[in-house]
């Protein structure tokens, strides 16, 4: 009984630590897309200008 407790308890951690990087990862890149949708309205709207 104990030995399958502490395995379930590894896993667990193992499991919320790979929840918690995924998590950070889609948050950056979220964040990255957000930025370079900025610059591009940016962009056209310098294009606009010009033209």
């Amino acid at each position: 009984m104990e030995e399958t407790n502490t395995n379930f308890i590894i896993g667990l951690i193992i499991v919320g630590f790979m929840l918690m990087i995924a998590v950070i990862v889609l948050y950056f890149s979220f964040k990255e897309s957000k930025k370079r949708n900025e610059v591009d309205d940016e962009i056209e709207e310098e294009l606009k200008k010009n033209k």
